[in-house]
């Protein structure tokens, strides 16, 4: 039980030190982890994404809203299903800020 509060904690700092260093682009962890997800897939459902994330629904609703209110990305409906694009300001911040956030992790390893 020790070692899993101790992973969880170590986990919860590292999000937090990526959050941090997202600000800049105002952005979370989780907004950069949908929009990486949009990038790689042609278009997908809020549900998939929350799959490939490993996430909840209703985190990703909430990041969602805010990636949607900025125009990183918009909807497109087919039949019953909303389905996630990324935009085109939406792929020039991606392609801005997935250099740094790797450098950024690279140098930041503990390993």
């Amino acid at each position: 039980m020790a070692c899993r509060h101790t992973i969880a904690a170590y986990h919860n700092q590292q999000i937090k030190r990526v959050n941090d260093f997202l600000k800049h682009w105002d952005l979370s962890h989780t907004n950069l982890e949908v929009l990486r997800c949009l990038h790689t897939t042609s278009c997908t459902s809020q549900k998939e994404i929350a799959e490939r994330i490993q996430v909840t629904e209703g985190t990703i609703s909430h990041g969602i809203k805010r990636l949607f209110d900025r125009q990183l990305i918009t909807r497109q409906r087919k039949w019953k299903t909303n389905y996630l694009l990324l935009t085109e300001k939406g792929t020039a911040i991606l392609q801005e800020v997935v250099p740094a956030y790797e450098r950024f992790i690279k140098n930041n390893s503990p390993l």
